[in-house]
């Protein structure tokens, strides 16, 4: 499927709530980035080992782990939420 096409027989209500969960999704996905990359670790697990092992102070990196895990549920949760809105449970 092109995406010129991804839209053509979907009613306009629903293309406007996909479009924006799809930013949301970007919005948290960039978040989650810029936390990670303050660390230089691939993830929040990474980053809560990075804490554990004292390579990190404890603050604020800890509470930008949280931040970074919460982002990543709220993305997970846009996610299912587009696949339910198109059907692709």
């Amino acid at each position: 499927m092109s995406y010129q096409n991804f839209f053509r027989d979907v009613d306009a209500a629903l293309a406007l709530q996909v479009d924006a969960l799809s930013k949301l999704m970007y919005e948290l996905r960039e978040s989650h980035r810029q936390i990670l990359a303050r660390y230089a670790v691939a993830d929040a697990d990474a980053l809560l080992d990075a804490i554990r092992q004292h390579s990190v102070a404890e603050h604020p990196p800890y509470e930008d782990y949280l931040s970074a895990r919460q982002l990543q549920q709220h993305y997970q949760q846009a996610r299912d939420d587009i696949k339910h809105c198109l059907g692709n449970t």
